[in-house]
């Protein structure tokens, strides 16, 4: 397993390339981070100290893990002060920051409301979503209203973004601040190819929940980096292409006995095999 060393390497992978025809040298920059739900087995609070053994320096929360740490309660938009203030002082401790929070959602205006508070209060970069396409006007207002960013991800078929030319067109009318969470992983069980899904959204990629894929087809499970169908090595190349700034996070969905092991390798990966 890596150590905590290696968390100032990891906290930005730099992408250096040439613009073509230009002779123009343009720095990218691809921060790494983890999905808590990697860790769904284990307390939020053991989840922080997860990403610290393993040096990553981002993590992104999800609604309903357990707090832990002596707190009763789950991780969410909901949580008290209390929770919130002790939470910010477990990851203070641990030398983690929070940069997002989902995928989450809610049902009306007065709901998105509290959860852009809370991102707000949290400090948060953006907020991960997938909400129905109707309410993305709404979203759109709302993240200008705070100056909080969000990304739309893409579940598996039948999500409503399964297909990265569907999520194009809903996102096309919209500002920046609504970006997509690009989850390779479930483009794979979706039968797509994660690096032409990518180079289709183009100047949308807010952050990646970035994902191997045992093939690319429904039922897929994750595996390693560079060890599986969804050509990590070619998601990289195109991110380098776009220019990419943001924050690849590991999400290991597959329950694996060795999953430390696992996270480790997908780590690893992402440092040897940084574009140049």
């Amino acid at each position: 397993m890596m150590n905590h060393t290696l968390k100032n390497t990891l906290s930005a992978l730099a992408l250096t390339f040439t613009m073509l025809g230009t002779g123009v040298i343009v720095s990218a920059e691809i921060e790494t981070g983890l999905q808590a739900y990697t860790y769904r087995a284990l307390t939020f609070f053991e989840t922080v100290d997860k990403a610290r053994e393993l040096g990553i320096p981002l993590l992104e929360a999800y609604p309903g893990q357990r707090l832990g740490g002596g707190l009763d309660g789950k991780f969410g938009h909901d949580m008290s002060d209390e929770q919130r203030q002790k939470v910010v002082e477990k990851l203070n401790a641990a030398g983690v920051t929070l940069c997002s929070y989902g995928v989450v959602g809610a049902g009306d205006e007065a709901s998105w409301r509290k959860i852009f508070a809370f991102a707000r209060d949290m400090k948060l970069r953006w907020v991960t979503v997938e909400p129905p396409p109707d309410k993305l006007p709404l979203l759109d207002l709302l993240a200008n209203e705070y100056n909080i960013p969000l990304a739309v991800h893409n579940h598996p078929t039948p999500s409503a973004y399964a297909n990265p030319a569907v999520t194009k067109t809903a996102l096309a009318s919209l500002s920046d601040k609504i970006g997509v969470c690009a989850d390779t992983g479930h483009w794979g069980r979706s039968g797509f190819v994660p690096a032409q899904a990518l180079a289709m959204l183009s100047g949308r990629i807010r952050s990646l929940h970035l994902a191997d894929v045992s093939q690319l087809a429904r039922g897929a499970r994750d595996v390693p980096f560079g060890t599986g169908a969804a050509n990590i090595s070619a998601v990289l190349a195109e991110l380098k292409r776009q220019n990419f700034h943001g924050v690849a996070i590991i999400e290991y969905e597959h329950q694996s006995p060795d999953l430390d092991k696992d996270v480790s390798q997908c780590v690893e990966y992402l440092r040897a095999n940084k574009p140049q």
